[in-house]
């Protein structure tokens, strides 16, 4: 099973930029995961753009402090670095393009099934099946595209389910008044509290079999984890859900993060 590995835990990147970004930073890689779960090149792309960003950044910064006394250099090889990488904003423009609706959607499966299924009252009907039917109908009614129950089973659940976990995350993440800006905020506190959430939503989709299903609707195989040399050290983290409307898929997909 893939574990993640945060740039800050490669190398001590206070040497390369300032304690500001590292945590932009991290939650970068975290961004390229969610939104490009099996793509290794196209995480490659993300991650190259914010190296590039953060480097210009510095470089402008110093000009701005010093340039009036400085002259301020790079070496050729570093400018032409910054020339060739791809713009990190273009690229997460294209990337959200892409994952805004499939990756959103994952999340919200993922979150209905799970409290359903935590629930003896309503855990006969907490399944794949049934939230695909679920969101075909509240795509219909809404006329948005792409939320068939086949496409929904053969190419948008597959192909997020390994990041599924981060993504229903998210929804509470939003629920609580916060967003993807708060994540890269302050000392890494929040991205922190954002990761437990999603373990456990991986957890209980890792152990959730639903009935008449074989097999539990993540697969631990493929679903992206904190290191357990990381997580043993976490505090005992629940998350319930009190009112299963809170999760009507009709009326999130409309509220999805986006």
């Amino acid at each position: 099973m893939p574990e993640l590995v945060f740039p800050s835990e490669l190398q001590d990147l206070t040497e390369l930029v300032f304690l500001s970004t590292i945590t932009k930073i991290d939650l970068m890689y975290l961004l390229g995961i969610m939104l490009y779960p099996y793509n290794d090149v196209a995480r490659s792309r993300l991650e190259q753009a914010v190296v590039a960003e953060n480097v210009a950044g510095m470089i402008r910064e110093a000009q701005e402090s010093f340039g009036l006394t400085h002259k301020i250099q790079v070496s050729a090889d570093v400018a032409l670095s910054l020339a060739s990488a791809p713009n990190l904003y273009g690229e997460l423009n294209d990337a959200v393009k892409g994952a805004g609706f499939g990756g959103a959607v994952s999340g919200l499966i993922l979150g209905w099934v799970i409290f359903r299924h935590e629930r003896s009252d309503t855990r006969s009907g907490a399944s794949l099946r049934g939230a695909f039917r679920v969101v075909e109908k509240a795509c219909r009614e809404g006329r948005l595209r792409g939320g068939t129950l086949d496409n929904l089973r053969q190419n948008i659940w597959p192909a997020y389910r390994p990041a599924a976990h981060f993504w229903a995350a998210l929804q509470v993440w939003t629920d609580r008044g916060g967003s993807l800006k708060d994540l890269e905020t302050g000392t890494g506190h929040n991205l922190h509290l954002f990761l437990m959430m999603s373990e456990w939503f991986r957890l209980k989709g890792e152990r959730c079999i639903p009935p008449r299903a074989t097999a539990p609707i993540l697969d631990p195989n493929e679903t992206w984890k904190v290191s357990p040399e990381v997580s043993k050290e976490w505090p005992i983290f629940e998350l319930q859900c009190r009112n299963l409307d809170a999760w009507d898929l009709g009326v999130r997909i409309k509220k999805r993060p986006q």
